[in-house]
């Protein structure tokens, strides 16, 4: 069955949106992987970090999530960002989607990095979510 990279990363970014927007740890929790990645690039804190599975992101942006004011979250119309379908050699060649989306944070201008793959239930779920900052306004 052919996947449509473009309806699932709409699909996943609408949720995600929502979840940042509503500064709901769980909800954003829920749509990472159990043993996903979660990396921070000065959008949640000024600290850099990685976190593996959903416990430590949760432990993570209980106290991060809400100061850092996401909003504007939209897929990023740049070129080579657009949702696509990869596969991933370290897992047999199952298939990913990869994408970037944009959003404005309490620091300035973010790009986050997405990969998703299926759970075991089918839903799509973020394996690796990169977060960082790309712009400081005024700076």
């Amino acid at each position: 069955m052919a996947v449509d990279p473009h309806s699932v990363a709409s699909d996943w970014l609408s949720a995600c949106s929502t979840a940042l927007g509503g500064s709901s740890v769980h909800a954003v929790t829920r749509l990472v992987l159990p043993d996903g990645w979660l990396r921070d690039l000065l959008v949640f804190t000024w600290d850099v970090r990685a976190l593996a599975g959903r416990e430590k992101i949760a432990s993570y942006l209980a106290n991060t999530l809400s100061p850092a004011q996401i909003t504007d979250v939209k897929i990023s119309d740049a070129p080579h960002y657009g949702p696509r379908v990869v596969p991933v050699p370290q897992m047999a060649g199952a298939p990913s989607i990869e994408f970037v989306f944009t959003f404005e944070c309490k620091h300035g201008h973010g790009r986050a990095h997405v990969r998703l793959m299926q759970d075991t239930d089918g839903a799509w779920r973020a394996f690796t979510l990169l977060f960082e900052v790309i712009d400081l306004p005024g700076h």
